[in-house]
């Protein structure tokens, strides 16, 4: 098995992990989160860093559904930022925050990305899309969350 499959394992890994612990009643200690959040971490750098054989270093403008758009990228940014998300959703962290951390972490590897010439593009694409995988994990996290406290409630406790 390659070290990208195995990453990926992680990062799905550790998106269930997000998704059960949004459905848990309580919100995850600062341990489980640092090292959740470390392995999803490791899992991104690996795969964001690692060399590739991009001609472009630079891209700024946006192009989401024109001539260059691929799918598979968008879903790929997406799903590699959905477990940050979920898993800052489980820890009961606010949409804003969790959102604008998953677009500093982003900013921070496009960053990298060009400064490490390692043939990978900086892309405001990739920003846009990982800052929305974050979002959608956030977003999922929180209405599991809402879902699971009115599983655990007692019937008394809703009157």
């Amino acid at each position: 098995m390659s070290f990208y499959a195995l990453f990926a394992l992680l990062l799905l890994a550790l998106t269930l992990f997000g998704l059960v612990a949004a459905l848990r009643r309580t919100r995850l200690t600062p341990v489980v989160l640092a090292i959740s959040l470390g392995a999803w971490l490791i899992a991104l750098l690996f795969m964001t860093l690692r060399p590739a054989g991009s001609t472009v270093r630079l891209n700024l403008v946006p192009d989401l559904g024109g001539a260059d758009f691929s799918a598979f990228d968008t879903l790929a940014n997406v799903a590699v930022f959905l477990p940050l998300g979920l898993i800052l959703a489980a820890a009961g962290r606010r949409a804003l925050p969790a959102i604008v951390i998953g677009a500093a972490v982003s900013v921070s590897v496009e960053v990298a990305q060009y400064l490490v010439d390692v043939g990978r593009a900086a892309d405001v694409n990739d920003l846009l899309t990982n800052t929305a995988g974050a979002a959608l994990g956030w977003s999922i996290g929180w209405a599991l969350r809402r879902v699971g406290r009115r599983g655990t409630e007692s019937p008394t406790a809703r009157s």
